[in-house]
């Protein structure tokens, strides 16, 4: 055994500035396995994202994504807060 542990990670930050909705701005995030999240960010605000896998063995793995964000818009303040988990186990 290496010690090492069998896990990545991915952290993304953004801060937006757009006029309204007509101008938002579309941004891919990494997700889980076969599955996609391309928000729709508008007003003035942020959104991070972290993600982390974990392959304990060649026939598993764990997913976990925790994303969040905040923003300000015309009709006021918008928050959004997102968890996703997953987990594959290969026969």
């Amino acid at each position: 055994m290496s010690g090492r542990i069998p896990a990545t990670v991915w952290f993304r930050h953004c801060i937006f500035r757009t006029g309204d909705w007509d101008s938002r701005i579309y941004a891919y995030e990494n997700d889980l396995v076969h599955s996609f999240s391309i928000p729709a960010l508008w007003g003035n605000g942020s959104r991070s994202c972290l993600m982390v896998s974990v392959r304990p063995t060649a026939y598993a793995d764990f997913r976990i994504k925790f994303a969040f964000g905040e923003s300000s818009v015309p009709e006021g303040s918008k928050s959004s807060t997102e968890l996703k988990v997953q987990a594959r186990v290969r026969f």
